[in-house]
């Protein structure tokens, strides 16, 4: 054998071999060394917690459902009513609020009960304090931002110590 083809050959069956552990596929559950995690999942009508379930076994992969406060979820009775439908499945529960203000609609003991709040990044408040928010995605101008009266204001209301491992 050349050289030239056995340098060549070594290069594609190591290319391979680096691969291997890519080309598993989603249909064998995962065995990283870590948790692997999704917890950015919406529940539709047709795409229920059963499927999640399905694929949480197929993949090994643990599963965070969310739910957006202010349509079905805009109070405390319908923030439980969310928290217990899925007591019985192997999953954490999250809210996503996507605007200032969601806390006010939920007692500080109900939010508690959730593993998680994401805040979503898609608006964020202005530093003038004229409650105009920014949305990503528009033309967003550059604002002089005091860290700490903006962390204090906006961030330090929503933070919960309280997390449950799974």
């Amino acid at each position: 054998m050349e050289r030239r083809s056995f340098l060549k050959n070594t290069a594609i069956v190591s290319g391979l071999l680096a691969a291997l552990p890519l080309s598993r596929g989603f249909a064998e559950p995962a065995d990283e060394g870590f948790p692997l995690m999704d917890l950015h999942v919406h529940l539709t009508p047709t795409f229920t917690i059963d499927q999640v379930m399905e694929i949480a076994k197929k993949t090994g992969v643990q599963f965070g459902i969310m739910v957006n406060p202010g349509g079905a979820v805009h109070d405390d009775a319908s923030l439980r009513q969310f928290i217990d439908s899925l007591k019985s499945y192997p999953v954490y529960y999250g809210l996503q609020p996507m605007s200032p203000g969601w806390s006010t609609s939920f007692s500080p003991e109900t939010i508690k009960l959730l593993d998680y709040v994401e805040m979503d990044p898609q608006t964020i408040p202005m530093a003038t304090g004229m409650g105009r928010r920014c949305a990503f995605g528009t033309s967003i101008p550059i604002l002089m931002i005091q860290r700490s009266s903006w962390r204090s204001t906006w961030l330090t209301p929503w933070r919960s110590s309280t997390t449950r491992s799974r």
